[in-house]
């Protein structure tokens, strides 16, 4: 059965107090994910199933959570951020796993279309004067 995975190869992810930076290496976008976006955001890279999520959803935050998040999934596949994959990794993931909070909170989304120009407000970020910032790994 197919799965959706996160496209680890394109998107450079970050987290950091409850925000997640998702940066497009290939397109130079850039999206903050915040509250409800996060969180799930970072679930899906944990590897947690999409069905599993949705139910997980409905069960404990209702049918219009659930519905947000069904939206959700669909623009990270029309962005490419999520993509279908028939072969993945055998590791287990145990839903039992997730800290899920006890709201979920709003699903915040934003874009940006020039990433170089946020980039050039981060003066904390150290620059490899070879690959620059951000970079894709070699994986």
């Amino acid at each position: 059965m197919p799965k959706l995975i996160i496209d680890k190869k394109r998107f450079a992810i970050d987290t950091f107090e409850g925000e997640t930076i998702v940066m497009d290496l290939v397109e130079g976008r850039l999206y903050l994910f915040e509250s409800g976006a996060s969180t799930l955001f970072e679930f899906l890279s944990l590897g947690a199933d999409v069905e599993t999520l949705e139910q997980d959803i409905e069960k404990r935050y209702g049918p219009t959570h659930r519905q947000l998040f069904t939206e959700f999934v669909q623009g990270l596949v029309e962005k490419g951020i999520l993509v279908t994959v028939s072969e993945f990794s055998s590791d287990t993931f145990f839903a039992s796993q997730l800290a899920w909070p006890e709201k979920l909170g709003d699903f915040i989304i934003s874009e940006y279309d020039d990433m170089s120009s946020i980039i050039t407000m981060d003066p904390i970020h150290d620059v490899d004067p070879e690959k620059g910032w951000p970079f894709k790994e070699d994986l």
